[in-house]
């Protein structure tokens, strides 16, 4: 069940932080409306990761699409950019 907290409840805020874990987050609401979210680092750090992987697979999902559609590059024509970008 979620943990949910009026922001007010941060005036003993020791109290509120020792209820935060590894999915265990704290959310405060502001006149009953959803406001902040309190996670653990370690949660942060994995969910970062999450995102960076979703959007590496969308890419490199993109590029395959456009390289079906519009043709894949030899291994020529890779050494000849990247001689031109050096």
């Amino acid at each position: 069940m979620a943990n949910i907290q009026p922001v007010s409840a941060l005036r003993n805020y020791n109290q509120v932080l020792s209820q935060v874990s590894f999915g265990n987050r704290v959310h405060l609401t502001r006149n009953g409306v959803g406001s902040v979210v309190l996670i653990d680092e370690a949660e942060l750090e994995e969910l970062d990761r999450l995102m960076a992987k979703e959007l590496l697979l969308e890419k490199l999902r993109r590029s395959a699409s456009r390289a079906e559609k519009e043709g894949w590059l030899t291994e020529e024509d890779v050494d000849r950019v990247l001689e031109e970008d050096a």
